[in-house]
């Protein structure tokens, strides 16, 4: 297998991954909590997992230089607000609308790295068409779906994307390993100083409740992060 390959076979991985949070988040609603508490308790359990796997069988990807850390902390705010946005946006409109609006974050992508200079492929133009036309198809002839909800989707794309392209312009000569641990530890501590700031802390968890948050940290957190930015490694944000 080719590194080409095994890269665009590790963001389908990331994308499928990620894909199940929506109707978890939903589900985790229903058990009683909310936005803040929610994605914390979520961190906290990726972050944990990822420091007792890489502590346990590859403490060498646990060293980071100062320069990484920096970088890795700038991706992990980034990450933080769109997760936080994201999670707010699924109280106000549909879970499988959420993720269809979101599938649009490569036009930020595209644009960033446009910016850079770097050249998009045809075919990722191509895929961005698609994007967009379902997401107009979606919310565009019928016009009724929660403005701020959409907004708030919006911020999501905005703020993924540009820690995507971070990633790829700042943390591309770090182990994907790492890379994942320090920012979804930066994005725990962020998101854990929120909830601690506005006195949303979790609620006792009952087992939807559990389950919610261990399945999201775990595979929606900690799997999805390792496959994605070990497939931003290979073949580049854009793709």
């Amino acid at each position: 297998m080719t590194p080409r390959t095994k890269g665009l076979l590790l963001g389908v991985l990331a994308s499928v991954a990620l894909s199940t949070a929506p109707t978890a988040i939903k589900w985790g609603f229903a058990a009683g909590l909310g936005p803040v508490p929610q994605l914390a308790l979520r961190l906290a359990v990726g972050a944990a997992l990822l420091w007792a796997v890489l502590g346990a069988f590859n403490r060498d990807k646990v060293r980071i230089d100062r320069a990484g850390l920096f970088a890795c902390a700038v991706a992990g705010a980034a990450n933080a607000l769109s997760l936080g946005a994201f999670y707010l946006a699924v109280e106000l409109i549909d879970a499988s609308l959420a993720i269809m609006v979101f599938s649009a974050f490569p036009a930020v992508t595209l644009g960033l790295l446009l910016l850079r200079g770097e050249r998009p492929t045809r075919l990722s133009w191509a895929r961005l068409a698609l994007a967009l036309l379902g997401v107009y198809l979606l919310v565009g002839p019928g016009g009724q779906v929660h403005s701020l909800g959409l907004a708030l989707v919006g911020g999501t794309a905005v703020f993924y994307a540009f820690h995507l392209t971070w990633i790829q312009w700042r943390l591309g000569g770090y182990a994907a390993r790492t890379v994942a641990l320090y920012v979804v530890s930066f994005m725990a501590l962020f998101v854990g100083l929120a909830a601690l700031v506005s006195g949303r802390l979790p609620p006792a968890l009952n087992p939807t409740g559990w389950f919610v948050v261990l399945w999201t940290g775990a595979v929606a957190t900690a799997l999805a992060r390792l496959a994605m930015f070990a497939a931003v490694r290979a073949v580049g944000s854009g793709q």
